[in-house]
Parts: structure tokens; C-alpha cells; sequence
């Protein structure tokens, strides 16, 4: 996997995570996946995975996201008046750096 990645967990809320273990204990935390919980890595591919029964996760495949609409399924959780994800700008994940992405993402109220 390559970090940071981007995940978005049931409409309501954005987290970057940075590390294996981090990303692991959200999802441990989380408990139940489901097709809404979707999850980007910072070169706009998506990460299919799942959860084994012994508390494994597992990233089954990639495909590569456009960053076009990546920024737009973003645009709708995150602030557009942040400035990295602008309806002006068009959002290449790899130009962001991993503390951009962590201001821009925020609880929703």
C-alpha cells in the first residue's frame, strides 16, 4: 500500500492515515465493512479489501481513480472553501502533501 491513504467511512466523516497499524485499528474499530466505505491511496488508486474472520485485513485489488472524479467524491465531504479541493483546482493527489490532506480532512459537522 502506499501512504498517506484516504478513506471515507459511511458519508459522514474523512481520515488520512499514515500507517499500516493506524489504518488497521480504524477499521478494527469500525468493525462492520460495507460497500459504503470506500478507501483511496495518494496516487488515486482504490483499495478493494475486506475483513477475515480472524480479524486480518485484506487488500484483494486496485484501479486507478480519476483524479477528476476523486476530487468530486471528496468535494461533497470536505469543505469547498478548502483550497487544495476547489471546484477551480483540479486535484492530483500527488502534488498534496500528507499535512494538506490532513487539514482538508475534517469530522463534518
Amino acid at each position: 500500500m502506499n501512504f498517506p491513504l484516504v478513506a471515507i467511512d459511511r458519508g459522514n466523516w474523512v481520515g488520512v492515515f499514515d500507517s499500516v497499524a493506524e489504518f488497521t485499528g480504524y477499521v478494527e474499530w469500525v468493525a462492520v465493512l460495507d460497500d459504503e466505505y470506500q478507501l483511496w491511496d495518494a496516487t488515486g488508486r482504490r483499495l478493494q479489501f475486506h475483513a477475515t474472520t480472524d480479524g486480518r485485513i485484506e487488500v484483494a485489488s486496485t484501479r486507478n481513480v480519476e483524479p477528476e472524479a476523486l476530487r468530486n467524491r471528496l468535494a461533497g465531504y470536505i469543505s469547498a472553501a478548502t483550497a487544495p479541493l476547489s471546484a477551480a483546482t483540479d486535484l492530483n493527489l500527488r502534488d498534496l502533501s500528507l499535512i494538506d490532506l490532513i487539514e482538508a480532512c475534517r469530522p463534518l459537522e
